[in-house]
């Protein structure tokens, strides 16, 4: 059995149906929390479930099971999802079952709106827990051409210094360098997202806060790996599924969504007791 995942990314949906009729896909799950895009309102769910019918390829929406900003609050904490809780709720579990339902009749693809798989809940959420299944996953990138997730797992190690051999103080240098891009692409992704409001202050002070927030977790990440060149540790004495688990955790911290709404809240709490 095989599944694809696909970004919508800022394609026209002439250049996405390409994609998807390159690779045979037949159905499309829409794993978005909110399928609506304002900058490529193609993408918007009425439009594109229509436009693939008429191409006879069958729209699925999953973001209610699937989604990276679940409306259960227990899936949050300080506002921010936390991939870990979102994968052990009933919900996640159903989509799951729902998409592998699915392969059984369709050339699948998980779609949300990320170019690269590896910044996408797509990849380092649902398809971490897709592994545990007899299941091939290939992503489609941008240009067409396939990643299997196996390749896509050997990047997220290489992206924060988890191979195998002795973590040096270079391979920790490497990755604070590698981690701080991920940073500002998603400062800038987040600063875009926060609506316009009257009161400028209250958007740059949320907005702070959320930076400061996302530091504080970055910060958080590199102390395992200098505790691990403190204490002398090898990465050998780990095995590559625990190599792979902590790849998963450090990058799905880093990509995953903050309530801004309570960032902004809390934030105003914090300027009105001063």
């Amino acid at each position: 059995m095989e599944l694809f995942t696909i970004g919508h990314s800022n394609h026209s949906f002439e250049t996405f149906l390409g994609l998807l009729k390159r690779h045979g896909v037949t159905a499309i799950a829409d794993v978005r929390s909110f399928p609506f895009s304002r900058r490529f309102p193609q993408f918007n769910q009425g439009e594109l479930k229509a436009a693939l019918a008429f191409q006879n390829i069958v729209y699925v929406f999953l973001g209610k099971h699937l989604g990276a900003r679940p409306y259960d609050e227990d899936c949050y904490d300080q506002g921010k999802a936390k991939y870990e809780l979102i994968a052990n709720t009933v919900f996640f579990s159903e989509g799951l079952h729902r998409l592998l339902s699915g392969a059984k009749k369709h050339r699948v693809a998980i779609m949300c709106a990320e170019r690269d798989p590896i910044i996408c809940h797509r990849a380092v959420l649902i398809c971490q827990h897709l592994r545990s299944f007899d299941i091939v996953i290939q992503h489609i990138l941008k240009d067409g051409s396939l990643e299997s997730h196996d390749h896509l797992e050997e990047r997220l190690l290489k992206l924060h210094g988890l191979k195998s051999g002795m973590l040096s103080q270079d391979k920790l240098s490497s990755l604070e360098s590698n981690q701080l891009q991920i940073f500002d692409r998603r400062l800038d992704y987040d600063k875009s997202d926060i609506e316009l409001s009257a009161n400028r202050n209250r958007i740059d002070l949320a907005f702070n806060h959320a930076a400061f927030h996302q530091l504080k977790l970055f910060d958080e990440d590199l102390k395992i790996h200098e505790n691990l060149i403190q204490e002398g540790n090898s990465l050998e004495a780990f095995d590559e599924n625990q190599m792979i688990e902590m790849a998963y955790k450090i990058q799905g911290d880093q990509i995953a969504y903050v309530d801004k709404r309570k960032l902004l809240d809390e934030s105003e709490e914090r300027f009105n007791a001063r």
